[in-house]
């Protein structure tokens, strides 16, 4: 059975029939050396590849492949905590030894809610 990049398998079940058809039918002719990305095969059939099906799905496409590499590179997605691990511990001691989040917001330099989020995970 002949294999297909897995966008182009999503982009079959999108589009219309014949446009399916006629990339089967140029990859089977042996263009597989031609057709090494679905960017190359954009030149051979633009009704196909400028369906948004396919960008939709080259585009996630990339966005995973770019997120595992970036992951084995050591790299972590998402936003800084604002405190560290020490400084939640402190936070959570300050706040259990009756200080307000406020007064504790005011010490860290963030707002009061991150100090009761923190104490309220900690829970």
């Amino acid at each position: 059975m002949q294999r297909y990049p897995e966008c182009m398998e999503k982009a079959f079940r999108k589009v219309s029939k014949e446009h399916a058809r006629r990339i089967r039918k140029i990859w089977k002719a042996g263009c597989e050396r031609a057709v090494q990305s679905v960017l190359e095969a954009r030149r051979l059939d633009k009704d196909l590849l400028s369906s948004k099906w396919v960008e939709r799905a080259m585009l996630g496409e990339r966005t995973k492949a770019g997120l595992i590499a970036a992951r084995e590179n050591g790299r972590v997605g998402g936003r800084r905590r604002a405190l560290n691990a020490e400084q939640q511990r402190e936070a959570i001691a300050m706040v259990g030894n009756g200080k307000s989040a406020a007064h504790v917001a005011k010490l860290f330099g963030v707002h009061a809610s991150t100090i009761g989020r923190i104490v309220n995970r900690m829970e």
